[in-house]
């Protein structure tokens, strides 16, 4: 999959969004109820790269509470993501799913050309990430189209300078609620 991003004027000054995103996945899907896949991304290594809009902007290596906000985008990151989900229904729990993610990356440079924003983003800083999630999703029944899902993250991230110096690590966690519906218009 590819993505570019083009802007103008105050929005290409403040943030550079001149980026050009690249990704790919290979899975194996229903292997007695398993999904196995691992996915990868770069983002271009002087621009970020605008992803879309809203956590499901259908970017591979996106996580489900961050989305591809919180650093995919950011210019020069490569990410790794590896993923494994099961499908309770094989052993008789009809509607339900359990997934896992497990995601890494690193930010191979430091010449981003923003003046401000997070860590990753400003001119001489870069960030690595590491984290997991695990997503319990019912499809209800007696709904159809009704989802109630909870879904649990993790991540660190190494806040780095590109002169070797550190600024630490912060660890952000989150745990959702989500119930959603799916209307179908077509029928």
């Amino acid at each position: 999959m590819y993505k570019g991003s083009r802007t103008n004027g105050t929005l290409k000054e403040n943030f550079d969004f001149n980026g050009d995103y690249y990704t790919g996945m290979v899975g194996l899907y229903n292997a007695y109820g398993f999904d196995f896949r691992y996915a990868y991304s770069t983002v271009s290594k002087n621009q970020m790269a605008l992803q879309g809009i809203g956590n499901d902007c259908g970017a591979f290596t996106a996580t489900p509470i961050y989305g591809p906000f919180l650093f995919m985008s950011f210019a020069g990151m490569n990410l790794h993501k590896l993923s494994v989900g099961y499908d309770l229904s094989n052993i008789g729990v009809d509607g339900l799913r359990v997934d896992a993610d497990y995601w890494y990356g690193e930010q191979r440079n430091g010449n981003n050309v923003r003046s401000g924003g997070l860590h990753g983003q400003a001119p001489g800083t870069r960030i690595d990430v590491e984290g997991w999630d695990m997503q319990l999703t019912y499809n209800v029944p007696a709904v159809k189209g009704l989802k109630i899902s909870t879904i649990y993250e993790t991540m660190d991230r190494k806040l780095k300078y590109t002169n070797g110096s550190s600024n630490g690590k912060t660890t952000d966690e989150e745990f959702w609620l989500r119930a959603s519906y799916d209307f179908d218009i077509l029928k």
